[in-house]
């Protein structure tokens, strides 16, 4: 089989940004208040794909996403704290080699994302920006196929990094999945 071209264009605009309402109150952790609709936003991105994938065989995948982020925010005091051009990943790139043989299957995934910036609410109350370098994930997938309709699979994530940072908020879980595939 030869391999297949895909390309996909992004779009999308949100009309309503809220934040928090200026009569909002913070009490310990929690903020108390009501959300006010200070902006708009837009997003323009586009993603290119090669993938081949053989019933049985070798199989590969590779992706390049890139997109951009811009807020339209009334000009004055600022409202809220948030960046929003700086808080999505600009570029990604995902990647993956697999190969099945009878009932077998064995994947390797991964994806490279660039740097953006999160924000955390410290325990004084205000909303700190912190800039996240850009990471790597790896996911393995082991599967066998019970019947020619049903297949089972155990996945692990995130092999590659003995600390996660894909948010400023607590470290994610090393999860390990297991699925079942049913196709009819």
């Amino acid at each position: 089989m030869i391999a297949k071209l895909r390309l996909s264009l992004l779009s999308r605009t949100v009309l309503n940004l809220l934040a928090a309402g200026t009569n909002t109150i913070i009490v310990g952790n929690t903020l108390l208040g009501n959300s006010e609709n200070f902006g708009m936003g837009a997003a323009l991105g586009a993603n290119i794909e090669l993938k081949r994938t053989p019933g049985e065989g070798l199989r590969w995948n590779l992706a390049y996403s890139l997109l951009t982020v811009r807020s339209h925010v009334p000009v004055g005091p600022p409202i809220t704290p948030f960046d929003f051009n700086t808080a999505t990943a600009v570029s990604s790139i995902d990647f993956g080699l697999g190969y099945s043989r009878g009932k077998y299957e064995a994947d390797m995934q991964g994806k490279w994302q660039s740097n953006y910036t999160d924000y955390f609410f410290n325990p004084v109350g205000a909303y700190i920006p912190d800039s996240l370098r850009n990471y790597l994930t790896m996911n393995a997938r082991l599967g066998y196929q019970l019947t020619p309709t049903l297949t089972l699979a155990l996945t692990a994530t995130q092999l590659n990094a003995a600390e996660i940072m894909e948010t400023t908020g607590s470290e994610p879980e090393r999860p390990f999945f297991f699925s079942a595939n049913y196709g009819f």
